[in-house]
């Protein structure tokens, strides 16, 4: 879940990206309503993940996974 995200213009999308164990994988797009927040819902695939850092990327319309800016992150064990 996001909130007071820009609205993307021009056919842009935020992506979540997850990392566990060392490997980075997107569940998916983060929908964004017109106030700019997003919820994504997904199944992990295993009980009780753990992840390592968490992104959210601001792609172009024809971008792949990680591409973009990083607009939010996230990461274990780190404060501020």
């Amino acid at each position: 879940m996001a909130g007071r995200l820009p609205v993307p213009e021009d056919g842009g999308r935020y992506r979540v990206l997850l990392t566990s164990g060392g490997v980075t994988r997107s569940p998916g797009i983060l929908r964004v309503n017109a106030k700019g927040f997003g919820l994504l819902v997904f199944e992990a695939g295993s009980a009780g993940p753990r992840y390592e850092a968490v992104r959210v990327t601001l792609e172009p319309p024809a971008g792949s996974p990680g591409e973009g800016e990083t607009v939010l992150s996230w990461t274990r064990g780190r404060v501020g």
